[in-house]
């Protein structure tokens, strides 16, 4: 999920941004999952839990945004 918006910045200049979350592994917490399996048969040989749940917060600033227009 992003939002982008744009604003000014002291000077006036025109400053963009990018807000964006990112969830990892969001529907299965602590299951396990077959890390190496048989290529004929399908069947799982190792198994592993998966990583845990990660939240990641990104933020962007662009001196010049795109796709924006600025009146004065």
């Amino acid at each position: 999920m992003g939002y982008t918006g744009k604003t000014k910045f002291f000077s006036g200049r025109p400053l963009g941004w990018r807000l964006q979350l990112n969830i990892r592994n969001l529907l299965d917490r602590d299951d396990i999952e077959p890390l190496r399996s048989n290529f004929v048969t399908g069947a799982g040989l190792h198994w592993g839990r998966v990583e845990p749940r990660q939240v990641v917060v990104t933020t962007t600033f662009t001196k010049r945004p795109t796709g924006f227009v600025f009146n004065n």
